[in-house]
């Protein structure tokens, strides 16, 4: 196949063209990451005979060069542009079939304990149109999730027993490994354009303790050690300490021998070693006659780096590639040579923190609408109730309470046990009593200061809660933004976002909407690019990792807008009240409520960029004098039906005004009379404004469109269509009117 194919979004047999082949289709582009997206992308003039079948979800076939057939992809956003020569293009965006996993099947609770990745596989996609291929993987884990689909249920397969997915339309293949080792070369002069490497240390580990199932540690198979020393640990100053879960490993040999794994041979980078990534844009030599097979690579595949000038030689695995199948263009390749791992930089901890500190914690603790998940909470007791019943089998039974102090070196403090309770006190009561200060029992704890990294619950209720940067019932910031995009994005929730952004002197009220269709990086305030500090989302630093922070990208509109406004005239800030989200031309579609010096002031403006207003000062309501709807006459006659304070503007009173009538484009002067008649279809050019004061009154007197071209009211342009008029006046900077 030389061309795309576009099918309907209904069709079940892809053999043949189905509704057309787009041969105008240009920069077509799939972009593939390991265990990551799949996706397509491609340009089609808006004039092409075939854009009729360009409708989201409808399918687009192209050949991908990583698996080398034809894969299936849907349409899920246009991007419609025209260039320079004045040509309409729209950019297509597609994502592979898989991506239908999200959404082809619903799991109100999913609870498995102990089956293997095939089963899992099985149960996910049952009565689904999708199919599970070879599974390569066969550790027994266990999976609890709530209000799951099944990429869901695929991610936390993956995450606990490892493996590479390969998504063949709609068949879900599970290996150990993807690619092979293909004997291909990237050398700059020859295949490479552009080439960049990136080293980073920040993670190593040189010494690891390993924590099996329930907390397990290796000591009684490691001549007494919890740890275990990388053969590089001689190459750093000082040992390098970090710890990782295996979760499904309940035998203390194997744990051994499966966390030695984490060290660097021949094939890989382990944790010992940093980071290194390759990326760059290459030429595929591959689509060349003198080359063909020779020079093929794909996803997974094992090809040599080579820059002299960077001191580099190495055989490196591509685990991000972009490749344009029909056109020879340059692809974009990232290779890297480590082990994707999660661990922790962190002091050793025993069963307790292996759980709470687990893959995944925040999104096993809270459902989607932020309550406690019951079956990973459930999960935990169960677990930590096994540990303590272990422990306390050979204890001794005490039918009274007992009192523990150390006279000697610690004489203020104690600790009280009793049955079903104990308390700790660091002092005594002026009657001699111990002040205990923390107690606990079955039901709850109490006490005056908890010193902790996480704390998980239902609810918290207290007097002051104090964080790092403040105090959250007493909390003093210069920049507050209650979206929740970031968690959103983590349940794969694209409803509407509805938030309140505070900075500076203004408080906005936003709705965020999203399709779900295209996603980046969240940055801070400083723009810069944020990251997770690893994949169990529970912190997030400016130090580049593996896990960007990732947001849909939203369409925002701010529905209502209050802040401070400098008044150019009399240089004070005043409060002002904007409603509404307009109609994206200016304050077109607003209305406004504002204090300024003379009084309040309400005001709207039109869809034309007409404003109509209301002022209520010291005079009452100026110009209105009624108790119903207010009237202003504007005509040439006088109002024979007026009531006290209307306002009457008399279209017909020129005699005191100087007068110029024109028919055709003119840019207007400083000594160019106060009144204007226009009168066709042209524009008006207004002049400096650097002298304030002066007034331009321009009416439109015949049945075209006069375009004023200047900044009036801090906006470019104003169109005046038949009938319409303004009276402007300039500020030294802009006009007003």
């Amino acid at each position: 196949m030389n061309y795309p194919l576009v099918y309907d979004r209904k069709e079940t047999n892809f053999d043949k063209n189905g509704l057309a082949v787009l041969i105008n289709a240009k920069n077509v582009a799939v972009r593939e990451v390991i265990n990551g997206e799949f996706t397509l992308s491609f340009i089609l003039p808006r004039n092409d005979p075939n854009w009729q079948y360009i409708r989201p979800e409808n399918f687009i076939k192209v050949y991908d060069a990583s698996q080398k057939k034809d894969q299936l992809f849907r349409i899920r956003g246009l991007d419609e542009q025209r260039d320079k020569d004045g040509k309409i293009t729209s950019n297509i965006q597609c994502e592979h079939v898989y991506y239908d996993a999200q959404d082809c099947a619903y799991f109100p609770t999913v609870e498995i304990i102990g089956d293997s990745p095939e089963n899992i596989l099985n149960y996910a996609f049952a009565g689904t149109k999708f199919t599970v291929g070879t599974v390569e993987i066969t550790t027994l884990t266990d999976i609890f999730l709530d209000r799951a689909n099944p990429a869901q249920i695929v991610s936390q397969l993956i995450e606990n027993v490892g493996g590479e997915l390969i998504k063949d339309n709609y068949t879900v293949n599970l290996v150990a490994k993807r690619g092979q080792s293909t004997g291909v070369q990237l050398r700059i002069g020859k295949n490479i354009e552009s080439f960049k490497k990136t080293t980073d240390s920040k993670n190593v580990v040189t010494r690891l303790y390993p924590y099996g199932a329930d907390g397990m540690e290796i000591s009684s198979v490691n001549d007494g050690k919890a740890y275990i020393d990388s053969p590089l640990i001689t190459d750093y100053d000082n040992p390098k300490i970090g710890n990782m879960d295996y979760k499904d490993i309940d035998n203390p040999q194997m744990l051994l021998y499966k966390s030695s794994q984490e060290w660097s041979c021949a094939e890989y980078d382990g944790i010992d070693r940093p980071k290194v990534t390759y990326s760059g844009n290459f030429l595929e030599l591959k689509k060349l006659k003198e080359y063909g097979d020779y020079e093929a690579f794909g996803l997974g595949d094992t090809a040599k780096v080579i820059d002299e000038g960077l001191e580099t030689d190495t055989l490196q695995r591509i685990v991000d590639y972009e490749c344009y199948p029909y056109e020879v263009q340059k692809s974009k390749v990232i290779l890297a040579n480590y082990k994707v791992k999660v661990y922790k930089q962190s002091s050793t901890g025993g069963m307790l923190s292996g759980l709470v500190g687990s893959k995944k914690t925040v999104d096993k603790v809270t459902t989607k609408d932020g309550k406690l998940n019951p079956s990973w909470f459930q999960n935990i007791k169960s677990k930590l109730q096994t540990f303590i019943n272990g422990g306390l089998k050979n204890a001794v039974m005490h039918n009274t309470g007992d009192i523990w102090v150390d006279d000697e070196k610690n004489p203020t403090m104690a600790m009280g046990i009793i049955a079903g309770g104990f308390a700790v006190a660091n002092s005594k009561t002026e009657s001699g009593d111990w002040d205990w200060r923390t107690i606990g029992t079955a039901d709850r704890f109490i006490a005056d200061e908890v010193d902790a990294k996480w704390i998980y619950a239902g609810s918290v209720s207290a007097n002051q809660i104090r964080g790092q940067m403040g105090y959250i019932v007493d909390l003093t910031v210069d920049q507050l933004d209650t979206s929740d995009k970031v968690q959103r994005y983590l349940i794969s929730d694209t409803t509407a976002v509805n938030y309140i952004k505070e900075y500076d002197q203004t408080i906005q009220f936003i709705t965020a909407n999203t399709d779900g269709t295209q996603t980046e990086q969240l940055k801070n305030r400083d723009n810069e690019p944020l990251y997770w500090n690893d994949n169990t989302h529970t912190g997030i630093t400016t130090e580049v990792t593996d896990y960007p922070v990732t947001i849909y990208k939203y369409t925002e509109l701010v529905k209502g807008q209050i802040t401070f406004e400098r008044n150019l005239e009399t240089q004070a800030y005043e409060p002002k009240i904007i409603l509404g989200a307009g109609t994206g031309t200016g304050s077109n579609g607003k209305a406004v409520v504002w204090k300024d010096g003379e009084g309040l002031l309400l005001s709207y403006t039109k869809s034309t960029g007409e404003e109509v207003y209301i002022r209520l000062g010291e005079n009452g309501i100026e110009g209105i004098g009624r108790t119903g709807a207010a009237l202003i006459w504007v005509q040439d006659d006088t109002p024979t039906t007026a009531q006290d304070n209307d306002l009457w503007v008399d279209t017909d009173d020129y005699t005191r005004y100087d007068t110029l009538s024109i028919s055709a484009a003119r840019t207007l002067t400083v000594d160019d009379p106060e009144v204007i008649f226009a009168n066709g279809t042209f524009n008006i050019t207004l002049h400096s404004t650097s002298v304030p004061g002066i007034l331009k009154k321009i009416y439109n007197t015949g049945s075209g469109t006069i375009i004023l071209i200047g900044t009036i009211n801090g906006q470019s342009n104003m169109t005046l269509s038949a009938g319409q008029s303004v009276e402007l006046i300039t500020d030294g900077s802009g006009w007003r009117h």
